[in-house]
């Protein structure tokens, strides 16, 4: 396992490990108001976080998602979309800015994560449902029982 201490070294070690077996561990990085908000229940319920998730896939531009169970258990539920998925150089921004979402804005942009002609659309032109930049967070108060 591989730790990362410092922030700038998050995207270089992804690409440099990417292909290989090697784990990767990081500080998430976040400011207090956005914990609060993340911790105060805003998912409390298993839908409210299928429905991030959902909301995620279609900002994805997602034409098919598929939701999988092990019913009537219930232990395990599985998510698949054909949407765009996101680089390392986005998926690092993401770990490192909790609650500062890149949707709507020039960052989005560079990132290629919105549409290079307008930020409040999706890459195919959709307009963008997240707004907070926590969502794919939202299953982490999910618990198998």
């Amino acid at each position: 396992m591989k730790t990362i201490t410092h922030a700038s070294d998050l995207l270089p070690t992804l690409l440099s490990e990417m292909g290989t077996s090697v784990v990767t561990e990081t500080a998430l990085v976040t400011n207090e108001k956005v914990l609060a908000r993340i911790t105060d229940g805003i998912y409390r319920a298993p839908g409210s976080s299928l429905r991030e998730l959902l909301s995620n896939a279609y900002d994805a531009d997602a034409t098919e998602v598929t939701v999988n169970t092990d019913a009537p258990r219930f232990e395990r539920i599985i998510v698949r979309d054909n949407g765009q998925g996101m680089s390392l150089e986005t998926l690092a921004y993401v770990i490192q800015n909790i609650g500062g979402s890149a949707k709507r804005t020039l960052q989005g942009q560079q990132l290629n994560v919105v549409n290079h002609q307008d930020p409040s659309l999706t890459r195919n032109g959709r307009k963008v449902i997240g707004k907070i930049g926590i969502g794919l967070f939202s299953v982490a108060h999910l618990r198998l029982r």
